[in-house]
């Protein structure tokens, strides 16, 4: 059995005194897209905020490209008649089978980033010492304010009850 967290010391080795331990951009992406479910850990603010930069950039670039390919118009010539068949990819009465599956696929990519991103907040918020549970604010109107509030804050230089940084072995 391990000690209670308030016995432990401080995780990591700090650049300066009273900073936290910085990570490599290695290392911040794996801890963004290959750990996404591990909830008793901890992120640091820098962590944090380029991993949500980067899978924000990533579903605006999915997004643009699933929105282009469903509204791209699409021509369609038989034997080369004068018959010219002018619609959209994805359109109520006719869907591209390949446009269903891309859509398919990018639900799921951007089902992933959002899981990712969710990992990263929760940890992100125990870095400042509360709980993952905060998140849920975002459920309510005007919730993302005390979020964000609580994402700018900086990181705690003491244990906290969930755990220590990722990759601090490497």
């Amino acid at each position: 059995m391990s000690e209670p967290y308030y016995k432990q010391e401080y995780q990591g080795e700090r650049k300066l005194d009273g900073e936290a331990p910085v990570f490599s951009f290695d290392q911040i992406m794996k801890e963004t897209f290959l750990r996404p479910f591990i909830w008793n850990a901890r992120t640091t603010r820098r962590s944090f905020w380029i991993g949500i930069v980067i899978t924000e950039v990533i579903i605006w670039i999915g997004g643009i490209i699933t929105f282009l390919a469903t509204v791209m118009p699409v021509s369609h010539y038989e034997n080369d008649s004068a018959d010219m068949i002018n619609g959209f990819a994805f359109n109520g009465d006719h869907a591209s089978m390949i446009v269903i599956i891309g859509m398919i696929i990018w639900g799921l990519i951007y089902l992933y980033l959002k899981l990712c991103q969710l990992g990263l907040a929760v940890r992100g918020l125990h870095d400042i010492n509360y709980t993952g549970w905060w998140i849920l604010l975002m459920l309510i109107p005007l919730g993302w304010i005390f979020v964000l509030y609580f994402a700018i804050q900086p990181s705690k230089q003491e244990p906290v009850k969930w755990g220590t940084y990722l990759y601090l072995d490497e």
